[in-house]
């Protein structure tokens, strides 16, 4: 997701399922700081390409994830 994008598979806080395009590429420059992939986390931002924003997961309820080559 760093260079690239990504199907990000997990379930809202609400128990919905959410399968979504997203990526990191960007992060660096809208956050002013480096995406720390090795930090303690308990959820991820990404940019969502549907959305066409910044949204965030919990780890806990990701399911799955698979690069888009």
């Amino acid at each position: 997701m760093l260079y690239g994008n990504a199907m990000i598979a997990f379930h809202k806080q609400d128990g919905t399922f959410c399968l979504e395009k997203g990526t990191l590429v960007g992060y660096e420059k809208f956050f002013h700081r480096e995406f720390n992939i090795t930090a303690q986390q308990e959820s991820i931002i990404y940019w969502s390409e549907e959305q066409k924003g910044w949204r965030r997961f919990m780890i806990g309820n990701l399911m799955e994830w698979k690069a888009i080559v």
